[in-house]
């Protein structure tokens, strides 16, 4: 069988679709085995050193590597399509609206794709995002722990990381930010082009993996896809596992394919250039291969 190495930031719950694949056996039906590496921040240099044939992440951190050394990556294949972010408070006594973080601090990543996208939503609703602070701590860990300790009013974070709060009772989730942000490449897979053209049946494979487990997680419910979860995180129950899917589901966080489509990249383009970051927004065809996806789409 072929091999691959695939490179993640984390372990986490809405990085499923590889996870899926594994545990249907669409890999091993591929012909494929699949080397999952976890690294904290580190797909993109795994990819580049050649320690990694695959990452999965965001096309912001992508996109950097090219802005510091030059380097360009390949987006063949969609992981997620949808902002997994959320508005999380310590009460919702009454509906949730915009106008509530004026003037108020929000714990979260500012120069990130889900700072990012929150300063653009308001932008939509008339709000400068100015009059919110948005304030980051070292890690996830220290930004819970500040947000345990008062000293912000909000928290941005996904359900993954904010569900031990969510369970102790310590947080409500306030606003989802996948509808109101938009369809858009918030996760892909991709490969360095060196790597994608001397292996290229392996990763056509691999994206046929992928493909199956998109169409299966689509048409799954929440308990199903949670059941084959568990051997990847441990320290969760089934039902936990199960709510965090079932929340995630209907906000299409998941494609149905794996195709990137260029109207989801070209308003993520939009969304950086509002934002002031418009060093980020790049042309879809120096990026993004199709034909892997269109291949695999075929093939099922």
């Amino acid at each position: 069988m072929a091999h691959l190495k695939m490179a993640q930031s984390v372990a986490a719950v809405f990085y499923l679709p590889h996870l899926i694949a594994q545990e249907l056996g669409a890999f091993r039906d591929e012909g494929l085995t699949v080397e999952f590496i976890t690294s904290f921040g580190q797909q993109w240099a795994l990819l580049q050193g050649g320690a990694a044939d695959v990452a999965i992440g965001g096309r912001t951190l992508n996109m950097a590597l090219e802005a510091g050394d030059g380097t360009r990556n390949v987006n063949f294949c969609a992981a997620l399509r949808a902002n997994t972010w959320f508005v999380i408070g310590r009460r919702s006594s009454t509906p949730f609206k915009w106008t509530d973080l004026v003037g108020q601090t929000v714990i979260g990543l500012p120069d990130f794709p889900q700072g990012i996208c929150l300063r653009w939503v308001l932008l939509q609703h008339g709000i400068d995002p100015r009059q919110m602070t948005l304030r980051s701590r070292a890690d996830t860990d220290k930004e819970l722990e500040a947000f345990r300790a008062r000293e912000g009013d909000y928290l941005l974070h996904s359900l993954h990381t904010a569900a031990p709060l969510i369970a102790a009772g310590e947080a409500v989730l306030l606003q989802e930010l996948a509808t109101p942000t938009g369809f858009v490449p918030w996760s892909t897979y991709a490969a360095r082009p060196d790597v994608l053209r001397s292996r290229r049946a392996e990763f056509e494979a691999f994206t046929r993996a992928i493909a199956r487990a998109l169409r299966w997680i689509a048409t799954e419910p929440a308990e199903a896809v949670a059941a084959l979860l568990v051997p990847y995180f441990p320290d969760w129950t089934r039902a936990s596992l199960a709510g965090v899917v079932g929340a995630y589901q209907p906000l299409g966080i998941w494609p149905r394919d794996p195709l990137i489509p260029r109207a989801d990249w070209e308003h993520y383009n939009a969304i950086y250039e509002a934002t002031g970051s418009a060093s980020l927004s790049v042309r879809y065809d120096d990026y993004v291969d199709t034909s892997l996806a269109e291949k695999a789409m075929a093939s099922l």
